[in-house]
């Protein structure tokens, strides 16, 4: 499978804005790109199996050499894989707000649903954890 990073930048702006402000979008397949100081990584995936409704999602925190920082997982529920590969970024990001990481670079394989979020499709969406993943990118730190 090919690795498909959207790197998106945003700076919070003003709170009441459904917008997302982006400085750059763009889409590297294929290998690992080295971080700036300071950035962490996030890869993130959510198998599914539609038959049983049921999935698992999980992520991983890397540091700038690369090296694991932490990571998740968990059982969880969902009627489309859509849905499901959206929890996870939103499980990740989630995790990473209470971790203090305060810049993440979000590394992941479905190109659709990252430009979904970044161009502020996300916000409403019918889909609960898009809107949930545009109320964290909202906040005061800076996602890649």
């Amino acid at each position: 499978m090919q690795c498909v990073t959207a790197i998106f930048r945003k700076e919070c702006g003003d709170p009441l804005s459904q917008e997302i402000n982006l400085e750059s979008f763009k889409v590297n397949r294929g290998f690992w790109e080295s971080l700036t100081e300071g950035w962490i990584k996030l890869n993130t995936d959510g198998p599914f199996l539609n038959h049983l409704s049921r999935a698992t999602v999980g992520g991983v925190f890397r540091g700038s050499n690369g090296g694991w920082v932490s990571g998740f997982s968990m059982k969880v529920g969902g009627s489309d894989i859509f849905q499901v590969e959206a929890r996870a970024i939103y499980e990740g990001h989630k995790l990473a707000w209470s971790r203090g990481f305060s810049r993440i670079e979000v590394d992941y394989d479905n190109a659709i649903l990252i430009e979904f979020i970044c161009k502020g499709f996300a916000a409403e969406s019918r889909v609960p954890e898009l809107r949930l993943i545009h109320s964290l990118c909202r906040r005061n730190w800076r996602v890649q």
